[in-house]
């Protein structure tokens, strides 16, 4: 099962707010120490783990569009590739045309620094591929030409339309 992006994080937020109101009225009427601490870690702990768990999904209907969902329970595509829980993103073309999803270097860094984040790879029509990086960063659009890290060098992933 797949949700919209927006919707997910709306729902990430009211559960926020539902754990501290119920942390507050606890704390208050139940006498129970520390837990608005204890809530905030779990608000921490779920932010910070949720991209690890529950992937992007990325839904290309057509040349030049994007779908952004996340993935809430494993399932097949429509083209029958099984979609699961984890640290990684998915790519479904459901165009005519194929997709390419290409690495883009900033500063010193290099595919010699690190090869398994290397992204160098072609989508085909109605077809869906997972890789092992957790989002996207440029669709259908150019990337910037340089972009500023607190390190040496940065990787981010483009993705286009192969005509």
């Amino acid at each position: 099962m797949t949700v919209a992006a927006t919707t997910y994080w709306i729902g990430f937020a009211a559960l926020n707010i539902f754990i501290i109101i119920a942390a507050i009225l606890l704390r208050r009427y139940a006498a129970v120490p520390n837990l608005q601490a204890y809530a905030t870690l779990l608000i921490l702990a779920i932010m910070f783990t949720n991209k690890w768990i529950f992937p992007y999904v990325y839904t290309v209907p057509q040349c030049g569009q994007v779908i952004k969902e996340i993935l809430l329970y494993p399932k097949p595509t429509g083209q029958g590739t099984p979609l699961a829980l984890g640290k990684h993103c998915y790519l479904v073309n459901e165009a005519t045309t194929n997709v390419r999803i290409e690495t883009i270097y900033y500063g010193d860094e290099s595919p010699e620094k690190s090869p398994d984040k290397v992204i160098n790879d072609v989508v085909k029509p109605l077809s869906a591929k997972q890789f092992n990086v957790v989002d996207f960063d440029y669709f259908f659009e150019d990337a910037e030409r340089n972009v500023q890290t607190k390190q040496g060098g940065e990787l981010k992933y483009q993705v286009s339309c192969v005509r």
